[in-house]
Order: structure tokens, then C-alpha cells, then sequence
């Protein structure tokens, strides 16, 4: 068995896992949500030893985004994917349902509201180190696997009443997915996504290359983080929208002129190869070819009867960085410490703000092809909530009751906050900053009560789900 095998094995458990957990408590009948959570919104698992030719069981696995290692033992530096694609020194490492820490799970506001109004409900994590299509691949047979599964011990096909519900980068996943021949998605209710950046995002890339991410910054360094970055395929596609997507949709989008500029207001198409010198030199330029491919197929259009069952939920709370000036990198550019004006710069002007939700721009949040089917929803929070919402959250259950989406307006009269919120405080970003800033002075401990606080770990998951 080579390395491939043996990950794929892992894989395939991880998701059995999933599968046999939404089996135990079933209820026929009732329909079914699967949230496709956003990027970093997964939990990703690694092997307790490296790869030696055996499969190794997923039981013992051990957690690497997100517990307590990442803060004291650097488990975040795992993270990275070697450049033949495996993952580093030969650990495997496999997605694990929603991203958790100190026991509290992401997105679980979504899974008390779905339980509570009688649906069945699961997450699909994802590897969002890796490509969208790897996860949309694995989506199909999750998918199948769990209609066969229902199939034999209820009698009763799930996918009919089955609606995938994808928060920001999960939506890309779905739209993939629903581009593969004799695809599931044909038999599914609906897919519902919500701040899906259709057609890029600038809140984590292509700054994630240059910059790094900022509370892994306070970690582990904004060079290494950056570094590390670059080798995940991942990240690539949710980069500003191709020059010629942008040709084909941007007059539909009221996109103009196009998001990235280089020094002299001329487009610099972040996929073009002939742009990959403003690049740092870690990037890869095969990844950035592979993101193109993927991009281009997201943007395909869907035949009309697939696309009547996609539904798109987006927000315009706030500016959100839109437009961007790109300049060339010095020789001896370094992450965190060389000025700014040096990389994708957005600040040059104001300008470069756009409506959107603090991360995806308004624009890139439907699909250009589906604008009827985009809705958006009256709202005061941003990106990181808004699948937990509780006018999203109806939104999404009117939908799937009904198939439509009419009285917008009256959601106005429901919480603008998450579900429940009483019950599921979230911790302030400066709180979050705070605290990784004192674990890396020594001040907090592994015992440090305070990295029990569902607030505290609920803001640092907030930070950590695009």
C-alpha cells in the first residue's frame, strides 16, 4: 500500500465515522441538513505515526486543527503539505467533522437549530488544506455511501429530502460537486449557501501568501505562517476572480473596473502566470494553474434544473476590502516586517472598500447565473456568524419547507444575532488576540481555567471559519 492508499483509507474511515454517527440517531422521515462548514471550519485529525506501508487506525488519530496542541505544542506547523502532496513527513491527516476546541463545536448554533426543529442533521468536513475538487470528490461518495446506508437499515432514500446548507467556502465545494456527471446533486432538495465568495474573496487571499493570518501570526510568525500557506492548494481559489471571469461576468455583477490593479491601473489577473514575479517567491506556481482550473469550473453554468435547487444567502454589513493595487515585491521582502505598500494593498485608497459581509465582497457572494435565487438578508454581523444567524437560520428552513424565499422584510423581526444566543456568548477579538498573546508570553498554562470558557472558544472558532 503506498502513501495515496493509505491516506485515501484514512479518509474513507473518518467519513464512516460521520455516516455511522448520523445513523444512530436517524429519524425517517425527516429531512436532512449536511453542513459544508468554511475554510479552517473543519477539524482536521493526524496519524499518531508516520505513514509505513499499513493503514493505520483513524481510531487513534489525534487532533491537529484545533486543540489545545496548537497553542503549546505547535501543532499548526503540521499543517503543512509537502510538494508532491503529501502531508508533512508522511503523517496523514483527514477531516473530522466541525472544528472544535475546548469541546465546543463550530456551527453549534446550526445543529441546535435544525435539531430542534426536527431535522436530521450532520457536517461534512472537508480538508481545506487541499483542493476543492478533492473535497467534492469525497462529498460524492459521502453522499452515496450514506443513501445506500440509510437505504438498507430504514428503507427510505435520504437525498430527496436532503439539503446541503454550505457556509463561505463550503459553497464551492457544493458547486463543484454539482458540475460531476451522474452527480448526487441531481437528487438532492436543495443547496443553500451562505457568504460563498463565487467569485473570490480578499479578506484571507492572496494576503494569507504575503501576510499570513493573523491570530497564527501571534503563534507562530507571520513568515512561517505564510510559508506554510503556500503550500496548501486550498487557499489558491478563493483569490479575486480570474481577468477572464471577470470579462464574462462582471457587467452582471456590476464588477468594474477589474478587483486588481497592478502599479500602473492596468489588471493583474492573480491566476496569470505572467504575474507570478509579484508573487513571493514561496508560491507555487503549479498550485496557482491547478486554482485556475478549479475557478473555471466553478464558474460554469448549471443546467436549469440544477440550478433551481441553489439558493444563495449573503449579507452588506460592512466595507469589505474589494479593489487592490499590486505592486512589485522588493528582493528582500519578509512577512511582518516589510511595509505594506509591497504587497496586495487595498488601504491605497478607499476605493478599495466595497459592500460585503467583512470578508466576502457583495458581489462575489451568488452566482451571476442564479442573481434571482440571491438573496439578501437584513443583518448587522458579519462573515464568521452568519451561518448561525438566526435570520439566516430561517431563511434557510423557509427555503427548504417551501422552496422559496418571499417575506425577506419579515425576517427583520427576528434576532440579528446567533440562535439561542443566551446560551452561546461569543468572546470579542480582542479577547482572542489576548489570549494567544499570553499563551506565547507564558501567561496562560494548558490547565489555565479560562481556555474552558465556551466564550473564549467560541470567539477564537469565530476568527478561525471563513
Amino acid at each position: 500500500m503506498d502513501y495515496n492508499e493509505g491516506r485515501n483509507l484514512a479518509v474513507a474511515d473518518a467519513y464512516k465515522s460521520v455516516r455511522n454517527a448520523l445513523l444512530a440517531g436517524y429519524k425517517p422521515g425527516a429531512p436532512l441538513v449536511v453542513l459544508l462548514p468554511g475554510g479552517m471550519g473543519s477539524q482536521l485529525d493526524r496519524s499518531p505515526t508516520a505513514f509505513a506501508g499499513d493503514p493505520i487506525d483513524f481510531d487513534n488519530f489525534e487532533v491537529a486543527w484545533l486543540g489545545l496542541d496548537i497553542l503549546f505544542r505547535q501543532s499548526g506547523l503540521t499543517l503543512e503539505i509537502e510538494p508532491q502532496g503529501q502531508d508533512l513527513q508522511q503523517f496523514i491527516i483527514v477531516p473530522d467533522g466541525p472544528v472544535r476546541f475546548a469541546l465546543i463545536p463550530a456551527y453549534d448554533g446550526v445543529q441546535a437549530y435544525f435539531q430542534d426543529n426536527g431535522y436530521n442533521y450532520c457536517v461534512f468536513g472537508y480538508d481545506w488544506r487541499r483542493s476543492i475538487q478533492e473535497a467534492a470528490l469525497n462529498l460524492q461518495a459521502f453522499l452515496t455511501d450514506l443513501q445506500t446506508s440509510v437505504q438498507d437499515e430504514f428503507g427510505e432514500d435520504p437525498l430527496p429530502r436532503t439539503t446541503l446548507l454550505c457556509h463561505s467556502q463550503g459553497g464551492l465545494v457544493a458547486k463543484l460537486f454539482a458540475h460531476f456527471p451522474n452527480t448526487p446533486a441531481a437528487a438532492l432538495s436543495r443547496i443553500v449557501t451562505i457568504a460563498t465568495p463565487f467569485y473570490g474573496t480578499a479578506d484571507t487571499t492572496p494576503a494569507f501568501f504575503f501576510q499570513g493570518q493573523d491570530l497564527l501570526n501571534i503563534l507562530y510568525g507571520a513568515n512561517r505562517v505564510a510559508h506554510i500557506t503556500a503550500s496548501l492548494p486550498g487557499p489558491y481559489v478563493l483569490m479575486p476572480m480570474d481577468y477572464p471571469t471577470w470579462q464574462k461576468r462582471g457587467q452582471t455583477l456590476g464588477v468594474a473596473p477589474y478587483p486588481v490593479l497592478d502599479e500602473n491601473g492596468n489588471p493583474a489577473d492573480p491566476y496569470n502566470i505572467a504575474n507570478m514575479p509579484k508573487y513571493p517567491s514561496w508560491v507555487s506556481q503549479d498550485l496557482v494553474s491547478d486554482a485556475l482550473l478549479v475557478r473555471s469550473t466553478i464558474d460554469l453554468d448549471l443546467p436549469d434544473a440544477l440550478l433551481g435547487k441553489f439558493f444563495h444567502l449573503r449579507a452588506q454589513t460592512t466595507h469589505t476590502m474589494g479593489r487592490f493595487r499590486w505592486d512589485p515585491l522588493p528582493a528582500d521582502y519578509v512577512p511582518g516586517q516589510t511595509p505594506p505598500n509591497y504587497y496586495v494593498d487595498g488601504r491605497a485608497a478607499d476605493a478599495g472598500m466595497v459592500a460585503g459581509d467583512g470578508a466576502v465582497p457583495f458581489f462575489a457572494a451568488g452566482l451571476a447565473q442564479n442573481l434571482a435565487k440571491t438573496f439578501t438578508i437584513p443583518t448587522l454581523q458579519q462573515h464568521g456568524d452568519l451561518a448561525e444567524n438566526t435570520r439566516f437560520l430561517t431563511a434557510v428552513k423557509t427555503i427548504i419547507d417551501t422552496g422559496a424565499l418571499v417575506d425577506i422584510g419579515g425576517l427583520e423581526a427576528l434576532p440579528d444575532a446567533a440562535y439561542n444566543t443566551s446560551e452561546r456568548p461569543k468572546a470579542t477579538t480582542g479577547a482572542v488576540h489576548g489570549l494567544l498573546s499570553d499563551v506565547v508570553a507564558g501567561r496562560v498554562a494548558p490547565a489555565d481555567p479560562q481556555l474552558s470558557r465556551p466564550d473564549l472558544a467560541r470567539g477564537l472558532l469565530r476568527e478561525l471559519t471563513r
